[in-house]
């Protein structure tokens, strides 16, 4: 069977299937149809492919955290490939941010980020590398308008919420902790990035949105759920004039105003 794409409308028509031993994608980019058939086994990671388009290189990954990440040119030729050798760490392909020539791997323990790289994603040259070990940077990032990539972390038996802002052509890193004097319970793939601005979860007693401007580095709204019950509450989807909440657990929508 094939999967399908996110629904903005240069993505309505992509699709991928495996078929008799051949993986067979179609996606358009800039409306043009590109085709690519590989020998395979296995189904990839086509939310990854849909998510993470590049100009001129597609990559694969079988959502697996211990798989490797392959990379190809459009016309099916092998580029490179990308495997995480340390055992003790997974490469999170839920965030693989693709910025011009430069893809961002990210390899984490648990949900902590320990190591971060940046590659030229047509030949595989490492450019830079992280190695991490700060509790308030996030394995989660969004690509900005000014192409810096932007995440943010709040841990519940730690004050304050770590804002990070991370150059992808450089990986020159920056974390500013705020709002020390409270704790926070929101995990960075549960933030969502619009314009300038961070929307954050916080699934405290109560449950919260919180919104960071990337700018000021600092919490400019807040927006209390009160929600007694035990749920989680994951990324709100933001559009130019509205937010919107789901809460999955009591089969509910919100809706508020910007």
């Amino acid at each position: 069977h094939g999967r399908y794409g996110d629904a903005s409308p240069e993505n309505l028509r992509d699709s991928a299937i495996l078929e008799n031993g051949r993986y067979k994608l179609s996606f358009f980019l800039e409306g043009t149809e590109h085709l690519f058939d590989i020998e395979s086994n296995i189904h990839y990671c086509y939310d990854s492919i849909c998510k993470n388009k590049s100009k001129d290189v597609i990559m694969l990954s079988v959502g697996s955290l211990k798989n490797p990440l392959l990379f190809y040119s459009k016309t099916g030729e092998f580029l490179w490939q990308y495997t995480e050798e340390d055992a003790d760490l997974k490469i999170n392909w839920k965030c693989i941010p693709v910025v011009d020539d430069v893809v961002v791997i990210i390899s984490k323990y648990g949900a902590r980020p320990k190591k971060i790289q940046g590659f030229n994603i047509r030949t595989g040259e490492q450019i830079w590398i992280i190695q991490s070990d700060a509790k308030y940077e996030p394995d989660t990032f969004h690509v900005g308008e000014d192409n810096m990539l932007y995440g943010c972390r709040g841990y519940v038996v730690s004050p304050g919420i770590g804002i990070t802002k991370l150059n992808p052509f450089t990986g020159d890193l920056e974390v500013t902790l705020v709002n020390k004097e409270e704790v926070f319970d929101s995990m960075p793939w549960n933030v969502t990035m619009h314009g300038r601005r961070l929307y954050y979860a916080d699934n405290r007693e109560g449950k919260e949105i919180g919104v960071i401007d990337v700018d000021r580095k600092e919490i400019v709204e807040r927006q209390t759920l009160e929600i007694k019950k035990n749920v989680t509450i994951g990324a709100p989807v933001v559009t130019d004039g509205r937010m919107y909440v789901y809460i999955r657990e009591l089969n509910e929508l919100r809706v508020y105003e910007l």
